[in-house]
């Protein structure tokens, strides 16, 4: 996955693991699954998440996250939303959920939408979401439903798309799709870039054919103006960028940490490799200083500025025509979204 945006301006945030990586999916690209983790990292405490709260800086985004937190109940999550309004945080904390819920979830969350971001996971339509399963069946229906359901309340909400093998060729039937809701104000189309020693997973994507979505992703959104509706993701950030002239690298590795229950502290979710950290917001692991020299010594930073260092990093690793077609991505993206900038 490519976690972060194209813009420097990711508010310092922490993905609260309320219960690891247990989940009432088995999406099959989920990169919670290959995880493993102690009992006390999987299991909810809620004293322990009080106390992880209360040592956040106040300028932290706080995102509650899994696996799936909303499995820890609703009476739970409202009593951690009560410390975190107490202690006045900058910024409104979030909820990732895969929207596998009932309409007492709905009633929560139009009570509390003034305090409380929602963001779903959601792939597109029927045939974009084939990997997102349930008990071996696709979760598409029971997630559409909800999402119906908290857009008849007016509930503003974000959703996360992955784009991928089923859905690369079909972007054109997910921006429909999202823009059938009148209250989405963000999409993030997320490539999956998995690859181990046996080669492209099933479900993953090439660069290559990430940049063929985004292409049409880009014209869609210009040809049915729904930039006047929500942001896309990653689309408006890189305008954002070409516009704010960024040239040089944009190193966000030490904004994004994951904090499980038990207290331990773990690097970025886009991450490959799962060391602990001892701290927040000061540290990544060793090996991507060197992936920041890489990108620092292409000649084409400047137009880049930069890409993920574990994606180039697992990438050195496992398939390194890959990894040329990754930075290819990254400027003709770019080149492309100009083309149209200055006609």
């Amino acid at each position: 996955m490519e976690v972060c945006s194209y813009t420097f301006n990711d508010p310092k945030t922490v993905l609260l693991k309320l219960n690891g990586n247990k989940c009432n999916m088995n999406c099959l690209y989920c990169s919670e699954i290959i995880k493993d983790f102690r009992d006390e990292q999987i299991k909810f405490n809620f004293d322990n998440i009080i106390n992880i709260i209360s040592t956040l800086p106040k300028d932290t985004h706080i995102i509650f996250h899994g696996g799936e937190p909303t499995l820890i109940g609703i009476d739970n999550i409202d009593k951690i939303l009560s410390h975190i309004k107490k202690l006045n945080f900058e910024k409104k904390p979030s909820i990732q959920t895969n929207g596998y819920l009932n309409n007492e979830w709905v009633d929560y969350f139009y009570h509390n939408k003034n305090d409380l971001d929602l963001s779903v996971s959601l792939d597109g339509d029927f045939k974009s979401n084939y990997f997102r399963i349930i008990n071996k069946e696709n979760s598409f229906n029971k997630v559409d439903n909800f999402l119906h359901s908290i857009d008849s309340k007016n509930i503003k909400f974000r959703c996360i798309a992955t784009i991928n093998s089923k859905s690369y060729n079909s972007v054109n039937s997910i921006m429909k799709y999202f823009s059938g809701f009148k209250n989405i104000k963000f999409l993030k189309l997320n490539p999956c870039f998995d690859i181990d020693d046996n080669g492209l997973k099933e479900w993953a994507i090439t660069p290559k054919q990430y940049l063929k979505a985004l292409k049409n992703a880009f014209n869609y959104m210009i040809k049915y103006k729904t930039y006047n509706n929500f942001k896309l993701d990653p689309i408006t950030d890189i305008i954002s960028g070409l516009n704010s002239h960024v040239n040089k690298f944009m190193i966000k590795c030490n904004k994004f940490y994951s904090i499980y229950s038990d207290g331990s502290i773990r690097y970025c979710d886009a991450m490959h490799t799962y060391e602990k950290s001892e701290t927040i917001f000061d540290s990544y692991p060793k090996y991507i200083e060197g992936e920041i020299e890489y990108c620092k010594e292409c000649s084409m930073l400047k137009l880049c500025s930069g890409g993920c260092p574990s994606i180039i990093n697992i990438y050195k690793k496992y398939n390194r025509d890959l990894l040329i077609e990754y930075c290819q991505y990254r400027m003709e993206i770019k080149k492309y979204i100009l083309y149209y900038l200055n006609k």
